[in-house]
């Protein structure tokens, strides 16, 4: 009896460091893994540390640019910083395969910083119009907003983004400087201008970012700017 009762528990302990075995095994795969993905990420591809830069210098000046203005960009900005690397990519052949494993990143970062520069663009307006107008923002109410907007003060700052006096710069002014400096081009203003127009606009029911009112804004401030006989990229279509 006593034998039996020894057998059987040998038994159990024999299941259970089995059992254990199995689940450090597992345990260790696991780790084995993530380790692995984790290093994965942290190599990058040679092109990763120049893209964004590029990406930011195209989009400063064009804020919606073509597919093929964007490559031919990207591609120069890649030569310039990195032309050792650059030199098996010549061809145009070659730098279209190169092309087409970079394009989905370039997208990502085309997307990421317009969100940032719009977000830049919200936060000195703001900070410019302390003081002169209540804030209010994507949690305030449609009908509050609808009454913030059609104020005679909103109304005003809208009219009158680019008036200035003796004593200060028009709000458009600052605004510019704030975010691209002194050194801001007539592209960087007018992407600014129709930023700000978006919130402030009384016939525009939003507040936050409005892709589609800021391109017809900067398509309507190429056209006038056209029609001065100086031509201007502000959108896809007239980059």
């Amino acid at each position: 009896m006593i034998t039996i009762k020894i057998c059987i528990t040998n038994r159990k302990q024999e299941k259970s460091m089995s059992q254990i075995q199995t689940q450090i095994k597992q345990i260790r795969s696991i780790t084995e893994k993530l380790e692995s993905n984790i290093e994965g990420k942290k190599k990058s591809e040679w092109w990763e540390q120049y893209v964004e830069d590029g990406v930011k210098e195209i989009i400063n000046d064009c804020l919606y640019p073509k597919e093929e203005s964007l490559s031919l960009h990207i591609k120069r900005h890649l030569t310039v910083m990195a032309p050792e690397k650059m030199q098996k990519y010549e061809q145009p052949t070659k730098w279209n395969i190169l092309w087409r494993r970079i394009e989905e990143k370039v997208g990502s970062y085309c997307c990421s910083y317009r969100g940032s520069l719009f977000g830049t663009i919200r936060r000195h307006t703001w900070s410019c119009l302390k003081g002169q107008l209540d804030k209010v923002d994507t949690s305030t109410s449609q009908t509050e907003l609808a009454i913030w907007k059609s104020s005679d003060k909103v109304r005003w700052w809208y009219k009158n983004l680019e008036t200035s006096d003796e004593d200060n710069e028009s709000l458009l002014y600052q605004i510019v400087t704030k975010v691209f400096g002194k050194s801001a081009t007539k592209n960087n203003t007018f992407v600014i201008k129709a930023c700000v127009q978006n919130m402030l606009d009384p016939e525009h029911p939003k507040i936050e970012v409005d892709e589609d009112y800021i391109i017809s804004k900067l398509i309507k401030y190429a056209d006038d700017e056209s029609n001065n006989n100086d031509s201007i990229s502000v959108s896809s279509d007239d980059y």
